[in-house]
């Protein structure tokens, strides 16, 4: 599942004056009549989300609902009959699964620093506290067994976790990929690694620092050389579920969010270029071929869900979060 986390710094012209009637084919991100303005409140009603989403403190999977009781509940994916989210309650972060008429059950008992989920939901990578010298644990989401415990210098950060690989990158640049179950490590790049999918053999990473002119690479994880595609003003924020899309965002966009999403093949052909009033919120992908998208205007805003430059609502409108 693709929606680990809000947008993380931790996601127009043409105004859609008919919803879902009036669209332009997005060809390029630097012509403005190609770029949709995402006014959420006007758009016409869709579909329900597809598959576990949160609607507020609570997690909707088709007529499933399980509310969680928490101050900020972020969800990381289903698992073997319930889901995995990170809660915070009176400034404490806790990991649990939850499930309908069960109680939850803690995975990680205290704050942490990064948690990962993988793919399938099987299993959970942690970092406690990010140090020069950093101990991440793989855990059985099934009964808190420990996998695996492996320590990686230079301020590592969790990428991706699916099977039995962990995808780590380090502060410094540099990703390794660590096979959990064999306890062997090999170094994917040495370059600085900012989004990847181990399932869809996708990785993205920068020529050198992006506040100093780097550029963003989209190539095969298991071949990084390989360039699929090339940029100096956007970064990839998320792959689809495929790998044959990506949503990507501008290059240096932090705080709340972007204010522009461009959708894209993997060899970077514009699908849709969507730009909004205020931020987009979480990003991220529904099916291969439809994005979802927080769209806060100044005063009101939704989720929409959005191909190829067409746009309809599919939450409620409600006010913009203050932040």
């Amino acid at each position: 599942m693709h929606t680990r986390n809000p947008f993380l710094g931790a996601l127009g012209a043409l105004a859609l004056l008919s919803p879902l009637t009036t669209s332009v084919p997005a060809v390029s991100a630097s012509s403005d009549d190609q770029t949709v303005t995402v006014r959420a409140a006007r758009l016409e009603r869709g579909p329900d989300i597809v598959g576990p989403h949160l609607k507020g403190h609570t997690v909707v999977d088709g007529d499933v609902r399980v509310k969680v009781r928490a101050d900020h509940v972020f969800l990381l994916g289903p698992t073997d009959g319930g889901y995995v989210v990170e809660v915070i309650r009176d400034g404490r972060s806790r990991t649990l699964v939850v499930a309908p008429d069960e109680d939850e059950r803690a995975l990680v008992k205290g704050s942490a620093a990064q948690v990962r989920l993988s793919g399938d939901g099987e299993t959970l990578a942690v970092i406690r506290r990010v140090t020069r010298r950093t101990v991440i644990r793989i855990r059985s989401v099934a009964d808190r067994a420990l996998l695996a415990e492996e320590s990686f210098g230079r301020y590592p950060e969790l990428l991706d976790l699916d099977g039995d690989r962990l995808l780590v990158t380090r502060y410094d640049g540099g990703a390794v990929a660590f096979d959990f179950r064999a306890g062997t490590r090999r170094r994917v790049t040495d370059q600085r690694v900012h989004a990847a999918d181990l399932a869809t053999n996708r990785l993205a990473y920068y020529t050198a620092d992006p506040y100093e002119g780097g550029c963003t690479v989209v190539a095969p994880l298991d071949r990084p050389t390989n360039v699929q595609w090339t940029s100096c003003d956007e970064r990839v924020h998320a792959f689809s579920p495929d790998g044959s899309r990506m949503a990507t965002v501008d290059k240096l966009a932090d705080g709340a969010g972007p204010g522009q999403v461009w959708e894209r093949t993997v060899r970077g052909r514009l699908l849709g270029s969507y730009r909004v009033t205020g931020y987009f919120g979480q990003v991220w992908w529904e099916t291969t071929r439809d994005l979802l998208l927080e769209a806060w205007g100044r005063r009101k805003g939704a989720t929409v869900r959005c191909s190829e430059g067409d746009c309809e609502r599919v939450t409620a409108v409600r006010s913009t979060p203050e932040l």
